[in-house]
């Protein structure tokens, strides 16, 4: 994703604001991972109260770190309408606790990814067997390719995982809402007469106000 950051007009300590910082975003990455970079860019021009204290925003509206570039850019598309690049706003000050958790260094964030793994492999094969069985440099190559943005080689751990598995028994779905939390619930693959379940059936299970065309 194309994006182009600004700095917060409050925040300039220089006597001229530096010009923005063009950025191509991997949509399979995540924030913190790309927050060193645009530090670098401004240090010389920002206040400096310490990464913790770092934030952005889209159109006025904080970014929650902990979910990929991507799924973020889709849940708000309300407020950008699908323009690129994505115009963000990186803040060092009045860091909005109330509403966002403080950016992760990237060990915190490799936790929070292979967490996620872990949990998907669970509500997918009701064990944790398939990943434990599965050598530590394909987990780190899975790290790797969510820090670049690699989707084959993150498809290839996976194609690995369900190697190991056997068959599949539910599939773990997370419905991401723009204004409310998300819905998540493992949905099986086929349903009880054997037909094989669609993403409409999921939408009906997870949302059906979505489903029935009743917006939400």
């Amino acid at each position: 994703l194309p994006a182009v950051v600004s700095i917060a007009a409050s925040d300039v300590t220089s006597l001229r604001p530096p010009l923005p910082f063009y950025v191509m975003l991997p949509r399979l990455g995540y924030f913190p991972l790309v927050i060193p970079e645009v530090l670098r860019y401004f240090r010389t021009a920002a206040v400096d109260l310490g990464a913790d204290q770092v934030w952005l925003d889209s159109r006025g509206k904080p970014i929650k770190w902990h979910l990929p570039i991507g799924v973020l850019y889709d849940l708000h598309r309300a407020d950008h309408e699908g323009q690129l690049p994505w115009q963000l706003t990186v803040h060092f000050q009045h860091f909005p606790a109330d509403l966002i958790s403080r950016f992760a260094d990237e060990g915190a964030m490799e936790k929070s990814v292979l967490h996620a793994l872990k949990q998907a492999v669970y509500l997918q094969h009701e064990s944790l067997q398939p990943l434990n069985q599965l050598p530590l440099d394909r987990k780190h190559a899975y790290w790797t390719a969510v820090k670049c943005g690699d989707g084959p080689t993150c498809d290839g751990v996976l194609r690995d995982l369900a190697a190991r598995a056997g068959a599949l028994k539910s599939v773990p779905v997370r419905l991401m809402r723009p204004n409310a939390g998300p819905v998540q619930r493992p949905i099986p693959p086929r349903d009880g007469s054997g037909r094989e379940v669609t993403v409409g059936d999921a939408l009906g299970v997870l949302a059906p106000w979505a489903a029935e065309g009743g917006g939400g």
